[in-house]
């Protein structure tokens, strides 16, 4: 049950926070920690008809620490990145060349499963 009620919150999330378009190339950065909120996004996702990559690491040790370059490379490919990570990688390179190609991004940082749920999402 408590999928169905986080599937919902990640289809708000897509539909009206990234205004996902179709065919859009989608990259959920996700880490060990966080994979059950990447699960949700990659469902809305799929059911959005986008085919998401979702890159899974292992946890880094503190914010801002760099992602590892193959995850670094896909994101440059990424029309959308969402980053439902345990420690923040929204000022690394990694993100900043991410955007500076075009890509978008929705920063999901110490983001819980109950944000999906209830609250402003």
């Amino acid at each position: 049950m408590r999928d169905i009620l986080m599937f919902r919150g990640a289809q708000r999330i897509l539909d009206i926070c990234a205004v996902l378009q179709p065919r859009e190339k989608v990259a959920i950065l996700t880490d060990f920690l966080k994979v059950s909120i990447a699960r949700a996004l990659t469902s809305a996702a799929v059911a959005m008809e986008v085919e998401p990559v979702v890159l899974v690491m292992p946890p880094r040790e503190v914010d801002g620490q760099e992602p590892p370059e193959t995850v670094a490379l896909a994101l440059k490919k990424a029309d959308l990145i969402l980053t439902p990570v345990s420690k923040s990688v929204t000022h690394t390179n990694a993100i900043r060349e991410a955007v500076a190609q075009g890509s978008r991004g929705i920063m999901l940082s110490a983001f819980v499963e109950d944000q999906l749920i209830s609250g402003g999402i």
